[in-house]
């Protein structure tokens, strides 16, 4: 018999499979495999434009829409059993390396809810100066 613990790890992995392979997928402009990961009424967020796109069939057509869409590198993926936090750096092609953050939920192996959060580089200003170190 497997432990709650070993079940949650096991959950957690298939979780960000799907994450991660949904993300090569995009990379690669694999558009189906990209929509395979997701789930058919699935969700997305867009917090800081207020978008929220539902359904395979919107998802899609935002993604085939992109005049020119981005490469998302990760650089750090957390998971938790069903949910998967994702840092990325962003390329546009201009040379200009954004940031971002997707938070994922995953259900039986499908993302059920993405939300997402991107920022362009800015300066620190000189108060911080004194308390800064260097990222982790």
């Amino acid at each position: 018999m497997t432990s709650s613990t070993e079940d949650d790890a096991t959950v957690a992995d298939t979780s960000a499979a799907a994450v991660t392979a949904a993300l090569e997928a995009f990379n690669d402009r694999r558009w189906d495999d990209f929509l395979a990961a997701y789930a058919s009424d699935a969700v997305v967020e867009y917090p800081q434009s207020g978008e929220r796109i539902a359904g395979k069939t919107n998802i899609l057509g935002l993604v085939k829409a992109f005049p020119a869409p981005p490469r998302f590198q990760p650089t750090r993926i957390h998971r938790a059993v069903d949910t998967v936090v994702v840092e990325v750096e962003a390329d546009y092609g201009d040379g200009v390396p954004w940031s971002g953050v997707f938070i994922y939920r995953v259900a039986d192996g499908s993302i059920t809810h993405e939300r997402a959060y991107f920022a362009a580089p800015f300066e620190a200003p000189d108060w911080r100066a004194p308390f800064r170190g260097e990222p982790a």
